[in-house]
């Protein structure tokens, strides 16, 4: 989860890569196991990693299949909020700058500075037109330091690309520290500057 996001409780995510300044609404469902469709049942019983409990009366002993459930990566992007109750479906990747609708069900890739909602979500519109969306793409505000945003009115959007477009390559990255997260301890790496 990249720097300044947040995610609120209730998430159930399965291998999952969140980009910088997103917000991810509560009971968030991400790449939720896919069980088999061409096997003689969709039940876990028939997957390697399940298979029948002892004691059914020799029934454990019948052949599974070699698979287990699987769970593809879902990739979300910088500045994307997605609202509460949201599913989205394994190998989905969220462009920068989306909004989703909430209690959508997102089956399919979104572009980038996109507004999706429904089930299956589906495009509502773009956030700016093609010219800002670009721009934003281009300058990809998120990896600067934001420092920069201090006396630029953030609700106007092209204010903020005037400012940033001639000071692009002189405006310090975004380095901050992370947390890695093992079974039962972390470690804590300090940001550093540019």
């Amino acid at each position: 989860m990249g720097a300044f996001s947040i995610m609120r409780t209730g998430a159930s995510a399965g291998p999952v890569s969140i980009g910088r300044f997103a917000a991810v609404g509560a009971n968030f469902v991400c790449a939720p196991p896919e069980h088999p469709l061409d096997s003689l049942g969709t039940s876990s019983v028939f997957l390697k990693s399940y298979g029948w409990a002892q004691g059914d009366d020799g029934f454990y002993d019948v052949p599974r299949s070699s698979r287990r459930l699987l769970s593809r990566q879902v990739d979300i992007g910088c500045d994307v909020w997605i609202g509460r109750d949201v599913l989205i479906k394994g190998g989905v990747k969220i462009g920068h700058g989306s909004i989703v609708a909430a209690r959508s069900v997102v089956t399919k890739d979104v572009p980038p500075y996109s507004i999706v909602a429904g089930s299956p979500a589906r495009l509502i519109r773009m956030r700016f037109d093609e010219e800002i969306c670009q721009n934003l793409l281009e300058v990809k505000w998120w990896d600067l330091d934001p420092s920069w945003m201090k006396g630029v009115d953030q609700t106007d959007v092209r204010a903020c690309l005037n400012f940033l477009n001639p000071r692009i390559g002189s405006i310090d990255p975004l380095m901050p520290g992370s947390v890695v997260f093992g079974d039962t301890d972390y470690e804590i790496h300090p940001g550093r500057k540019a």
